[in-house]
């Protein structure tokens, strides 16, 4: 991927996850021939301010970048081994995070709700 383009490009895509979830979609663009750019961080203050959804986001995002000068944007890195190893180590922390709720959920639950079973003793 070439990561500087020229100040000439006519469309710039800005992407949320362009260098993990979005490694595929992102490549896949670049080889067509279109300018991509990593999605710079929302400040937390707008995200207080109007909420969190993805259309806040979207608009956020594009405000954000459209502030922003062209060697001020993070260009998205080539494919490769580490491109794998980013997408792994996200989806493993999103598997994690999940994991954590769906346990908090069944504790919560059990904490709750008499089932009528006591535990055995250890």
């Amino acid at each position: 991927m070439d990561p500087t383009p020229t100040q000439e490009a006519a469309t710039l895509i800005v992407i949320d996850g362009a260098g993990s979830y979005g490694a595929t979609f992102t490549a896949q663009l670049v080889a067509a021939g279109l300018t991509v750019a990593e999605a710079l961080d929302v400040p937390a203050t707008t995200r207080y301010r109007r909420g969190k959804s993805d259309t806040v986001d979207a608009v956020a995002i594009a405000q954000t970048a459209r502030s922003r000068d062209l060697n001020q944007l993070c260009w998205p890195r080539a494919a490769g081994d580490r491109t794998v190893l980013r997408v792994l180590t996200a989806a493993r922390d999103q598997m994690s995070g999940e994991r954590t709720r769906a346990v908090n959920a069944l504790t919560a639950l059990l904490r709750t709700i008499d089932l009528g079973i006591t535990p055995a003793a250890p």
